[in-house]
C-alpha cells in the first residue's frame, strides 16, 4: 500500500475509533464526540469497494499469506508423518512375520530369524 493510502487509513481508523463512540451520559455534553466532518463527506462518496479496499488491505495480504503457511506446515507434518507411520507399520510386519516363521529358506525349508539373516543350511552357504 503506497505512503497516501496508508495516510488514508490512519485517518479512517481514528475516525471510525471517535464516530463509534458512544455518547456520555447527562445533560451536559449533548454531542461530545468530536470527529472531522470534512472526512466523513469524502468517506460518504466513496464506493464501498474502496473504502473496504482502504480498511482491510493489510489484513488480507498478512491473513493470506499466515494461512498460506499454515497449510504448508500442515501439508509437511501430514506427510512425513504418514511416510514415518507407513515405515513403522512396515517394520513392525515384518518382524512378526519373520518371528511367526512365515518367511522360508526356499532349499531346507527352515524359518528364516530375520531379514538379513541368511540360513545356515550347505546350499545358501555354496551360493556364497
Amino acid at each position: 500500500m503506497n505512503r497516501r493510502k496508508q495516510k488514508m487509513a490512519a485517518q479512517i481508523g481514528e475516525f471510525m475509533r471517535q464516530y463509534q463512540r458512544k455518547a456520555q451520559g447527562g445533560m451536559n455534553e449533548p454531542n461530545d464526540r468530536q470527529y472531522s466532518r470534512k472526512l466523513e463527506r469524502k468517506l460518504k462518496r466513496l464506493k464501498p469497494e474502496e473504502l473496504d479496499e482502504l480498511l482491510h488491505d493489510e489484513e488480507t495480504e498478512t491473513r493470506d499469506l499466515s494461512s498460506n503457511e499454515n497449510l504448508s506446515a500442515l501439508l509437511v507434518s501430514v506427510i512425513f508423518g504418514g511416510l514415518g507411520f507407513a515405515a513403522l507399520c512396515v517394520w513392525v510386519l515384518s518382524w512378526y512375520h519373520h518371528w511367526r516363521g512365515y518367511y522360508r529358506c526356499p532349499y531346507c525349508n527352515r524359518p528364516l530369524k530375520g531379514v538379513t539373516r541368511h540360513c545356515g543350511c550347505p546350499e545358501v552357504k555354496a551360493l556364497g
